[in-house]
């Protein structure tokens, strides 16, 4: 019913101090970086857009493949160990979702994953390439959704499209395209400051897709909303996932969104082998397909999950 892998060995440090990681999250991230004076700043943002617009000859990757693999990567902050050898692998269309209490090294370690920081060992691949260090690889949704105040909510989606060079014409044309199916037309014209908080996170979430990214690093998209609101975003998210071939990997603290997200929930925790360090220490397979999982928490499937989740982050380290 429940499968978690055996628990597994590793060592990594706790997570950075939190004023400290706030400041790192509010920086402006690729692709889909949020410039604050436009098109033509956060360069990192614009070869990365760029490159998911433009071609590429590399040989595809097996179909069996992961889409997205970190091998054994280890990350400190000030000297201090926060991460150690982390390996997982998310499969094409498939959702994988990070769980650990706050300050076990969640967002440090996705910072490294988006290629915003330097891991200390370790590497990313995206579709067998090494994508290590460099950012606009991999999609990065925020938890705050970073829509630009002063602009209207369809020049906040086109952003990436325009870091890309597309002009500002075609790029809100392109977007525009887009609005219905993402449950926001109607609202080209208006101002982030007139959006409920669930139609902000659909245009998070539609421009960070205009990125031309397939593969997305989600860093807890929902917690900021009401939990009727959150509920009917995830339903929602999962369809647009099953209907993009979206790949996904997620970080949050709360075992219910993991569990009714996922397909494979990692769990993040100290590790005694590394001296109080974070790393994964066991997996659960959430074996339920997409189309059955809007009761799921209703379940007793659901509880069995949960319960092993639970365990894996209670566990006496």
């Amino acid at each position: 019913m429940t499968q978690a892998t055996e628990r597994e060995r590793g060592s990594a440090p706790a997570g950075a101090p939190d004023a400290a990681r706030e400041r790192a999250t509010a920086l402006p991230l690729a692709p889909m970086a949020e410039a604050a004076s436009g098109p033509s700043a956060a360069g990192a943002a614009v070869s990365g857009a760029s490159r998911a617009h433009g071609s590429s000859g590399a040989a595809r990757p097996a179909p069996d493949a992961p889409k997205l693999e970190v091998q054994g990567l280890s990350l400190s902050w000030d000297g201090r160990p926060v991460v150690a050898d982390v390996s997982l692998e998310v499969r094409p269309g498939r959702l994988a979702c990070l769980v650990g209490r706050s300050g076990t090294g969640k967002t440090t370690l996705f910072h490294a994953i988006a290629g915003l920081t330097a891991p200390d060992a370790g590497r990313i691949l995206l579709d067998g390439r090494d994508v290590t260090g460099r950012p606009g690889s991999i999609g990065y949704m925020l938890q705050k959704d970073l829509l630009l105040p002063e602009h209207r909510v369809l020049d906040n989606v086109a952003l990436p499209l325009r870091l890309a060079g597309v002009p500002k014409a075609r790029a809100r044309s392109q977007a525009q395209e887009r609005f219905a199916e993402f449950g926001l037309a109607g609202t080209e014209r208006l101002y982030p400051s007139q959006l409920s908080g669930g139609m902000r996170q659909r245009a998070a979430l539609l421009r960070t897709s205009l990125s031309g990214a397939d593969t997305l690093l989600l860093d807890e998209p929902f917690s900021a909303l009401d939990a009727l609101t959150r509920a009917d975003l995830r339903q929602w998210f999962l369809g647009q996932v099953e209907r993009l071939g979206l790949t996904g990997l997620l970080v949050t603290h709360d075992v219910d969104e993991a569990v009714a997200l996922a397909d494979e929930v990692l769990v993040l925790a100290p590790s005694r082998a590394a001296g109080g360090a974070a790393t994964i220490v066991g997996r659960v397979a959430v074996d339920v397909p997409r189309a059955d999982r809007a009761g799921l928490m209703l379940t007793e499937k659901a509880l069995h999950l949960k319960a092993a989740v639970l365990r894996l982050l209670g566990e006496d380290w």
